[in-house]
């Protein structure tokens, strides 16, 4: 049983909005960070012995592939529509693992519009992108194509 199943069986109302208010402010708080983590261009590069200090402030850098990790799964979760071009980003991502985990959080938020323009982004840019981005790209955009039209053919 978890926590809003508990306070509804004893009728905790005034709980139960407490615990909405906190995680909406926490829910904030927490994208606002994830954001700003995620702008960094420590996210995205690969650096090797040749790695700028302090661009994402952790103690170990050996643990930056798994910050990047929990950063983005964090923030696929509780991304919302105003977030949509940045999960669109991403799709993108260097790391399969980061970029698989935007797919599903990106076509929940997503309509017609997305649809067409993602395929336009990779019929256009074909030529220019890696073989895994296309992939994923494509795998974005038949899990949409099946969203939107599933059942009417």
């Amino acid at each position: 049983m978890n926590l809003i199943d508990f306070c509804i069986q004893f009728d905790y109302p005034e709980l139960l909005f407490w615990l909405y208010d906190v995680s909406t402010k926490y829910r904030t708080l927490a994208k606002s960070k994830l954001k700003e983590i995620i702008s960094s261009p420590d996210f995205w590069g690969f650096y090797r012995d040749n790695r700028p200090k302090n661009l994402i402030k952790i103690k170990n850098y050996e643990n930056l592939p798994l910050i990047r990790r929990v950063v983005a799964s964090g923030f696929s979760k509780i991304a919302s529509y105003e977030e949509k071009n940045l999960l669109r980003k991403l799709l993108e991502h260097n790391y399969s693992w980061i970029s698989n985990l935007a797919i599903h959080p990106y076509i929940e938020i997503s309509d017609k519009n997305d649809l067409n323009n993602l395929i336009k982004y990779v019929l256009t840019n074909i030529d220019k992108l890696e073989e895994d981005k296309i992939s994923n790209l494509i795998k974005t955009i038949c899990t949409l194509d099946q969203k939107l039209y599933e059942g009417l053919g």
